[in-house]
């Protein structure tokens, strides 16, 4: 088992508005900044058209060509690389979105989720074991924990900018290969998820689920992210 990339898709419903897609992994950061690049970086990642081999040279050869991946590869083969199950893997948003208010004033906000159990981690020797011996281990926990009523559940955080503050700080807030200090702009709790029921067919209420990041609700809204601005368009485009 290797380290990978692994998402936490979440619906937050907010009272009657309707529901809000968080599309997210489960590092607060991504590979690249540029939107246009997506494509190429999935061919490089996918498996050879002819083999079906996934090939290492492919990989390296286009991060290299992209150093702002540097910072997600660091998350990547740090010790959190491999998350031991579900229960214990922080969420992220990733991208910058913007919060409006009753005034119509606009802020910047990145969205975390922290998992109230603890974040635990498996090293590269434990992870082939574990995934030698069942390659649905994480599946299979996060299942066993409902069915048992130990029903796992994460903290929803936000971070908040005002856009007018933008150029005091050293980095770009709309720059997905980025993370925002946590010293500067503080996490603030304003939810949480818990899972508690497990789906009774896999097929019907699972797999025809398609999450987009274009659906939003009022007062929540896009910002000027590139790699955001590609999802609202190849999500739905893809899915059709």
């Amino acid at each position: 088992m290797r380290s990978e990339v692994n998402s936490l898709l979440s619906l937050v419903s907010l009272f009657n508005q309707g529901n809000f897609d968080l599309v997210g992994n489960n590092f607060p950061v991504f590979f690249i900044r540029d939107g246009m690049k997506f494509p190429d970086m999935v061919h490089a990642l996918k498996p050879n058209p002819k083999s079906h081999i996934q090939e290492n040279w492919r990989i390296r050869d286009f991060f290299s060509h992209h150093p702002e991946s540097l910072h997600m590869f660091t998350y990547l083969f740090d010790d959190i690389g491999i998350p031991q199950d579900y229960r214990h893997m922080d969420g992220s948003g990733v991208h910058t979105f913007t919060l409006i208010n009753k005034a119509g004033k606009m802020h910047y906000v990145k969205f975390h989720w922290k998992p109230t159990c603890g974040v635990k981690s498996l090293l590269e020797d434990h992870a082939v074991r574990v995934g030698g011996a069942n390659h649905s281990h994480a599946t299979q926990d996060l299942y066993e924990s409902i069915a048992t009523g130990n029903y796992p559940e994460w903290k929803l955080f936000i971070q908040i900018m005002d856009p007018a503050d933008e150029d005091r700080f050293d980095f770009d807030p709309l720059d997905v290969t980025n993370t925002w200090p946590e010293d500067i702009l503080p996490l603030q709790p304003v939810g949480r998820m818990v899972l508690n029921r497990n789906i009774d067919n896999f097929f019907a209420e699972n797999e025809q689920l398609a999450f987009c990041s274009s659906i939003i609700v009022p007062g929540i809204y896009y910002s000027d992210d590139k790699m955001l601005q590609s999802r609202i368009f190849s999500y739905s485009d893809t899915q059709r």
